[in-house]
């Protein structure tokens, strides 16, 4: 039993440093690029439903690896609901599709909360926006 025990003592220390250098390879092999030229696109269409209530869709297109390929696709869905004309809330949706440098796949569901506040200054109007 003992014997089993050191044996398997002994291969954990090898497998233990035998890990390292695959690990250490296998990040130099995917360093992110120290330079890239991106473009980020955004769309929003609002269509007014009522007096307090607007129906949103959102779209980002993020070009990256130097304006060559697709890096970040958005896609939201959601509804502008007024309280005033000072405060209003944006219950939204969004889907997100990334492959970051070197990476691997991602996707992404997320549910937010936004709220707006504005606050009118003479002629021009100051917005705050937060997102839950």
């Amino acid at each position: 039993m003992k014997k089993l025990y050191a044996g398997t003592q002994v291969a954990l220390a090898a497998l233990w440093f035998c890990l390292p250098p695959d690990i250490v390879f296998a990040q130099a092999a995917n360093r992110i690029p120290k330079s890239d030229f991106e473009s980020w696109n955004d769309v929003q269409i609002t269509v007014p439903m009522t007096k307090k209530v607007d129906f949103t869709l959102q779209g980002t297109l993020r070009l990256g690896d130097n304006v060559s390929q697709t890096v970040d696709q958005r896609l939201g869905i959601g509804f502008v609901w007024k309280v005033n004309k000072y405060l209003s809330f944006t219950p939204f949706y969004f889907h997100r599709e990334a492959r970051p440098p070197y990476g691997r796949h991602e996707s992404e569901d997320r549910l937010t909360l936004g709220a707006t506040v504005r606050f009118p200054i003479h002629k021009f109007t100051l917005a705050e926006r937060n997102w839950f």
